[in-house]
C-alpha cells in the first residue's frame, strides 16, 4: 500500500531505497570511495584501505565492504586506513569500529581531509592516529528521525541518548580523559584540527597535508552540521552545481533521503 505524508510518497520512497541498496551490494571494493588492497611492507604484508565517503551501506562504504576486504585479504601484519568522510549512519560506524578493533594487528589511521561524525568513530579505531596537516576531527551528539505516536518519540529520545553515551565512550577511552571532558565534546559538537586533536588525546600525530582540504569541504556541502570551522565552511561565491545537472541531482537525493529517513530507528547521523 503506497502511504503519502506530507506529500512524501513513501512506497516509492522504499523503492528508490531497494534500488540503490542492490546496486550498492553490487558495487566492486574499488568503487567511487573505497579502495582495498594489499601491500608488500617490511615487516611483512599490510592491509591497506581507503574510505573516501559517507559511512553508510546504502549510499557510501558500509561494514560488509569492510568485512570482505579483511577476509579477502588472508594474513596480514597490519592495517593502513585512510579516511576522509563526514560521516553517516551511527551503527554501520560503529561496526566499522569494531571489526577493526577486533583484529590482532597495528591499525594505522590517517585522516587526510575529514573524519566527521561517524568517520570519527571510525577514525578511534586507530592504534595509531595520524591527522593531516589540514584535517579535522568531528564529534557531536546521536541524530535521528523518527514518525510515529508520542511513545515513538520518547522512545527514539531515550536510544538517541543511549548511542550519544556510547559514543562518548569512544572518545573518553581514546583519549585517556575523565568521562564529564568527552561528554562535552560531543554534546557541544566539537570540532578539532590536527594540533587540537593530538592534543586532546584522540590523534598521536599531526602529518603531511594530503592535499584533501577542498575535497572535505565539498563532503561537508550536503550536511547541515553545527559549528563548522570557517576553513571548512562553503562560502556564497561557492555555488553547488547546477541543480540540473545530474551530480546536483544525486546529491540532492542523498540529502533528501537522509532528512526524509521513515525506518524506524534509522539514524542518519554518527
Amino acid at each position: 500500500m503506497t502511504m503519502n505524508l506530507g506529500g512524501f510518497n513513501h512506497e516509492a520512497m522504499r523503492m528508490m531505497a531497494a534500488d540503490y541498496y542492490a546496486k550498492a551490494n553490487a558495487r566492486g571494493k574499488s568503487d567511487g570511495g573505497f579502495r582495498a588492497e594489499t601491500r608488500d611492507q617490511d615487516g611483512g604484508k599490510a592491509l591497506y584501505l581507503e574510505i573516501y565517503d559517507d559511512i553508510d551501506s546504502l549510499f557510501g562504504v558500509g561494514p560488509k565492504q569492510i568485512s570482505e576486504a579483511i577476509q579477502d585479504a588472508g594474513e596480514f601484519a597490519s592495517i593502513e586506513l585512510r579516511l576522509n568522510s563526514p560521516g553517516g549512519y551511527v551503527f554501520d560506524g560503529a561496526a566499522i569500529y569494531n571489526l577493526l578493533k577486533a583484529q590482532k594487528v597495528p591499525v594505522d589511521v590517517y585522516v587526510d581531509g575529514l573524519a566527521a561524525s561517524a568517520a570519527g568513530v571510525v577514525a578511534m579505531a586507530g592504534s595509531s592516529i595520524t591527522m593531516g596537516a589540514s584535517s579535522w576531527l568531528m564529534m557531536h551528539p546521536a541524530w535521528g528521525v523518527a514518525i510515529g505516536n508520542a511513545e515513538d518519540m520518547m522512545a527514539t529520545a531515550e536510544l538517541l541518548e543511549r548511542i550519544t553515551d556510547d559514543l562518548v565512550g569512544v572518545y573518553e577511552a581514546r583519549a585517556g580523559v575523565d568521562r564529564n571532558v568527552a561528554a562535552e565534546w560531543v554534546a557541544n559538537t566539537t570540532w578539532m584540527n590536527g594540533p587540537e586533536a593530538v592534543a586532546a588525546g584522540l590523534a598521536d600525530n599531526v602529518g603531511d597535508d594530503a592535499g584533501k582540504a577542498a575535497e572535505a569541504k565539498n563532503l561537508l556541502a550536503r550536511w547541515q552540521y553545527e559549528n563548522i570551522p570557517a576553513a571548512l565552511a562553503q562560502t556564497d561565491s561557492e555555488e553547488t552545481k547546477d541543480p540540473e545537472t545530474p551530480e546536483a541531482k544525486s546529491t540532492g537525493w542523498k540529502l533528501k533521503q537522509r532528512r526524509h529517513e521513515h525506518e524506524r530507528g534509522r539514524f542518519a547521523a554518527l
